[in-house]
C-alpha cells in the first residue's frame, strides 16, 4: 500500500514538472513574443519622433518666412508713402500680420502702379491731372474716402469669341 502510494505521488510529481517544463516553453516564447513587440513599438516611436521633429523644422522654417515676408512688405509699404490714416482705420494699425498680408500687397500694388504712371506722365511731359486714371485704394489725406477697386469680370474681359491667339493658349506638352 506504501509502494503504490510512492508511486502515484511519483507520477504526481512526474506531471507538476512536465506541467512546470510545459509552462517554462510557453512564457520562453511569449517573453520572446513580448520583446519583438516592444523593438516594433519602440521602432515605430522612433519614426514618429523623427517624423515630429521634421515637421517641427518645417513649421520653424515657415514662420521664419513668413516674418521675413511681414517685415519685407511692411518695409516696401512706409517706403512707397502708401500709409496714411485711412489705410491704418482700414487694415488696423497692428502693422503686417498674417491674416491682412494680401490687403497689404494690394495696396502696395495699387501705389506702385500709381507711382509708375506719374513717372511715365512725367517722362512724356504730361502734368499729373492727364495720367492714366484708375481708382485708388489709398485715398487722398483729408477726404476720408475710399474708392473700392472695382475688378472687371470675365465677361467684360471676354468678346465671346475665340481668336487665333486664343487657340494657342494652351500649356506646352514635353515635345514642344
Amino acid at each position: 500500500d506504501v509502494n503504490s502510494e510512492i508511486e502515484r505521488l511519483e507520477h504526481s510529481i512526474s506531471s507538476m514538472r512536465n506541467q512546470i517544463e510545459k509552462y517554462k516553453g510557453q512564457d520562453a516564447s511569449s517573453n520572446t513574443q513580448r520583446k519583438k513587440t516592444v523593438r516594433d513599438l519602440e521602432d515605430k516611436l522612433t519614426k514618429t519622433d523623427k517624423k515630429a521633429e521634421d515637421y517641427e523644422g518645417r513649421y520653424n522654417l515657415a514662420v521664419r518666412t513668413i516674418n521675413q515676408l511681414k517685415n519685407g512688405i511692411q518695409s516696401i509699404f512706409t517706403r512707397i508713402g502708401a500709409t496714411s490714416a485711412s489705410v491704418d482705420e482700414m487694415l488696423g494699425n497692428q502693422g503686417v500680420t498674417e491674416s491682412n498680408m494680401m490687403q497689404y500687397l494690394g495696396i502696395i500694388e495699387q501705389r506702385t502702379t500709381e507711382i509708375l504712371q506719374a513717372y511715365a506722365a512725367s517722362q512724356i511731359g504730361l502734368p499729373n491731372e492727364h495720367t492714366l486714371q484708375l481708382p485708388s485704394v489709398v485715398p487722398a489725406e483729408g477726404t476720408g474716402k475710399i474708392l473700392p477697386a472695382i475688378i472687371p469680370s470675365y465677361d467684360d474681359m471676354s468678346s465671346g469669341e475665340d481668336s487665333e491667339g486664343e487657340k494657342d493658349e494652351r500649356p506646352l506638352t514635353r515635345q514642344e
